[in-house]
């Protein structure tokens, strides 16, 4: 299996902070065999977002999508991505629901 590591927020793109999530994401994924295709960072767009997340998509077996989602306009922005998550299939953690979208709720509490 491969995967792609989407990570979100303006402040990483502005260098404000930097990514450590999709260095540490990619080493625990390589420790269960699933090999990382590439990282990529965007900023708190919706537009850019998305069309990462297509891209990935098309790249993957499995997307990764971290960051972004704290108490900022991002938030009212994550309730409109199920246009891109109605498309395909995807797991959430119940707590999760209000930061992100899932056509379907198939996950464990955990």
């Amino acid at each position: 299996m491969n995967a792609v590591i989407l990570a979100t927020g303006d402040e990483l793109v502005l260098g404000q902070n930097v990514d450590t999530n999709s260095a540490w994401l990619s080493e625990r994924l390589a420790s269960h065999g699933v090999m990382t295709l590439y990282h990529k960072t965007v900023g708190d767009d919706l537009d850019a977002i998305t069309n990462a997340l297509d891209e990935a998509a098309r790249a993957a077996e499995l997307v990764i999508l971290t960051g972004g989602l704290g108490p900022t306009r991002t938030i009212s922005r994550a309730k409109r991505l199920p246009a891109f998550s109605a498309r395909r299939s995807s797991c959430m953690r119940p707590r999760l629901n209000e930061s992100a979208c899932s056509p379907e709720d198939r996950s464990t509490d955990g």
